[in-house]
């Protein structure tokens, strides 16, 4: 990845499954999905400032500090003086209930959308800021945990929501980061008893893992998993990791940077019979997050979904070579994502020919699902967060097959991504129109409005308009193979 091409969240992923066993259920139940999208490029122009009469290579220095008990400390030291700090957007107010201002004649305040720090006057500037935070689960369903608990004495700490804005961009800053006394801080294969002024090598947001674990380190990948997770969870996520990632190298081309970090947390406690998880990508990093007493014995569903999780994670950090243009589609992504993640364990012999058909004839009765109260479109705005993944995969399948010319759930969705990555290299990035026109180029024109319409329109009966679009995608290779199209070269 190029550090200069970073942009605030790549992605954000969680998903909700639950064994009833009781029920004796083999399949997969609801998913509860949790979807952050990929806004446009955050980069902030270095700049050089004057501040406490010495010259600063940035605008911001942001300080963080572990205290205990679940108390951080948080200081703002900014290179000139400013009337308000735009803190970035409110999410459910969590700053307002958990952040408490110490610096006297200094408020927090808030528009509805966005957090600011300013003087209590409205015309006092400060350069800076010292803020009491209160670290608690926050249940944000688009967004990443602040601080979340990774082991006992141990927190997963998310740099953005931390990191100040100025004119839609991140204030370029720097990052210390203190532990407790006898902890350790550990980001990108570094781990020392602190961060002092550090940036992401991505200048993108980052976690950064405070507490006493220090990471395990292989071939392919550095892992801090936490000690509370039964054992067979840590083995299974230490030994898949890297076979994973071999196979997505196979599809995807060769990982573009240094070992990814992975983090794994676990909750202690939970029905028995509920397995949970959640997940967080980011440039070169991602995080899985583990609930519910079901995880207590290795099952063969809870195995699939870690190595299912380890694969949909694992892609998102090679799609975070490509920017969108703007606010896109969260189905673009993520239903690549799922259809990258079953050819890989397809790849690896974890799924079996009949297993990938199951797994896509879920993926259509959870997008039906998904789109009877609206639209493809309109899924993430009305909560519908399950359907970006289950339509989406079923969309950029049925791309895949039109290309490849094959049978339904056959077609390359890795090769389509790489096709469409290579797209969005040249044109500044992707949106759902370069996604459309490619569909045109490699599947026709005819495929292409069926999937517009399929994202845009309400239906009644969206089984069967899943089952029509599916039809279009054949309909499309038998016309290619009469007339083939010029789009080929795509491949």
């Amino acid at each position: 990845m190029k550090p200069s091409r970073a942009s605030d969240r790549f992605s954000s992923c969680a998903r909700f499954r639950s064994l009833t066993a009781a029920l004796g259920l083999a399949a997969f139940a609801a998913a509860l999905f949790n979807v952050t999208g990929f806004p446009p490029d955050n980069r902030v122009r270095a700049a050089t400032a004057q501040g406490d009469g010495r010259v600063w290579p940035h605008d911001i220095h942001i300080k963080i500090a572990d205290l205990g008990g679940g108390d951080w400390r948080l200081e703002f030291r900014l290179a000139q003086p400013v009337r308000a700090l735009d803190l970035g957007p409110s999410l459910n107010g969590f700053r307002t209930s958990d952040w408490r201002i110490v610096t006297p004649g200094l408020a927090l305040k808030s528009d509805g959308a966005r957090d600011f720090l300013t003087g209590e006057s409205g015309r006092q500037a400060f350069d800076r800021a010292v803020i009491s935070v209160k670290a608690r689960p926050l249940g944000l369903k688009k967004h990443y945990q602040p601080i979340r608990e990774l082991g006992a004495q141990g927190a997963l700490v998310y740099t953005g929501h931390f990191w100040p804005w100025r004119n839609g961009r991140r204030l370029d800053a720097v990052f210390s980061v203190s532990p407790r006394a006898g902890a350790l801080v550990s980001v990108f294969g570094r781990t020392s008893a602190s961060l002092e002024r550090w940036m992401s090598p991505f200048r993108h947001p980052a976690f950064v893992y405070v507490g006493p674990l220090r990471a395990q380190e292989n071939d392919r990948a550095l892992l801090v998993a936490d000690p509370r997770a039964p054992a067979w969870l840590r083995r299974e996520t230490a030994q898949s990791i890297t076979p994973v990632l071999k196979a997505l190298e196979g599809l995807l081309g060769p990982f573009p940077d240094e070992k990814p970090n992975v983090f794994l947390a676990f909750e202690e406690g939970g029905p028995a019979g509920l397995l949970r998880y959640s997940g967080d990508a980011l440039p070169g990093q991602f995080q899985l997050s583990l609930y519910g007493g079901a995880w207590a014995r290795r099952t063969a569903l809870g195995v699939e979904l870690v190595r299912r999780a380890l694969a949909h994670e694992s892609a998102h950090l090679w799609q975070t070579e490509v920017r969108p243009k703007g606010e896109q589609p969260g189905w673009i992504h993520e239903g690549a994502a799922e259809a990258i993640a079953a050819e890989a364990l397809v790849a690896l012999g974890w799924f079996s020919a009949a297993d990938a058909r199951r797994d896509l004839a879920r993926a259509r009765k959870n997008c039906a699902e998904g789109l009877r109260t609206g639209t493809l479109n309109s899924a993430e705005a009305r909560g519908a967060i399950g359907a970006l993944y289950a339509c989406g995969r079923i969309m950029v399948q049925t791309a895949a097959d039109a290309r490849d010319g094959a049978a339904p759930g056959a077609g390359s969705a890795a090769g389509f991504w790489r096709a469409l990555a290579r797209r969005a290299e040249a044109e500044g990035g992707y949106d759902a129109g370069l996604f459309y026109a490619l569909v045109a180029e490699t599947g026709g024109e005819a495929l292409a409005r069926a999937m517009r319409r399929f994202a845009r329109t309400e239906f009644a009966r969206a089984d069967q308009e899943i089952t029509a679009l599916i039809a279009a995608g054949q309909s499309a290779q038998r016309d290619r193979a009469r007339a083939p199209l010029a789009g080929a070269a795509e491949r």
